[in-house]
C-alpha cells in the first residue's frame, strides 16, 4: 500500500486469537493509534510474510490498541493492547493494520 501512516494516527487493528480471553472478538476492529514509525522495516526485497503467508512490505509500526472496555476483556482497567512492528494490510487481517473503511 503507498499510503503511509505517521504518529498520532488512527488505523484499525484486526483482534487475532491469543490478544483476548476467550476469542470471542477475533477478526473484530478496534482503533489503533500509531506511537512509532519503524521506516522500511520490511523492504519488499526481503519478501517478508507473516505466519499465514501474508506479504509484509513496507513501514512497520508500533500502536496502542483501544479496546472496549469489559466487552473486550473481564479485566477491569485494561483499556489498550501493545502491538509492534505491525505492517498495513490492504483488507482486514486478523494480528495486522488496515486504513478505517471511507465511508
Amino acid at each position: 500500500m503507498a499510503d503511509k501512516a505517521t504518529v498520532g494516527r488512527i488505523l484499525h487493528y484486526t483482534i487475532k486469537s491469543g490478544d483476548l480471553a476467550g476469542d470471542r472478538m477475533v477478526g473484530e476492529a478496534r482503533p489503533a493509534i500509531v506511537v512509532k514509525v519503524w521506516p522500511n522495516e520490511y523492504p519488499a526485497e526481503n519478501k517478508t510474510t507473516d505466519g499465514n503467508g501474508h506479504a509484509l512490505v513496507g513501514d512497520g509500526y508500533n500502536v496502542q490498541v483501544l479496546l472496549d472496555g469489559t466487552n473486550d476483556t473481564a479485566a477491569i482497567g485494561q483499556a489498550c493492547l501493545w502491538r509492534t512492528s505491525l505492517a498495513i494490510c490492504d483488507e482486514p487481517t486478523p494480528g495486522h493494520l488496515s486504513w478505517p473503511p471511507r465511508v
